[in-house]
């Protein structure tokens, strides 16, 4: 038997990196900025600010922004990943990302 390696993480995905950061709510935003000043990642490297936001919410982003973030879980040693879509009652982040990785059978990122 071999060890499999499973993470779980935020999916927050939407047409364009931009829009997705702009979408993020406020108290998530609050929340991350505050882990980010105990970091005090702020002004020490110029950061892409997807980037940021997916150290520490996860998946976040365009489609091609998520298959990139996937592949680094994978290169990790990632085998299983459970999402957590923060607007499941609406269903509108789960079938995008059924539409985007599961309905085209682009599984290899997965």
């Amino acid at each position: 038997s071999s060890i499999r390696k499973m993470t779980r993480t935020m999916c927050i995905m939407g047409e364009t990196d931009e829009q997705e950061l702009a979408s993020i709510p406020e108290e998530m935003k609050a929340h991350v900025d505050t882990l980010i000043r105990k970091e005090e990642w702020h002004g020490a490297v110029a950061i892409d600010p997807t980037q940021l936001w997916s150290s520490f919410l996860g998946l976040v982003g365009s489609p091609a922004t998520i298959r990139r973030q996937i592949a680094a879980y994978q290169a990790a040693g990632v085998n299983e990943m459970r999402l957590i879509f923060p607007d499941a009652p609406r269903l509108q982040s789960i079938q995008r990302f059924a539409k985007e990785f599961i309905v085209q059978n682009d599984l290899s990122c997965l």
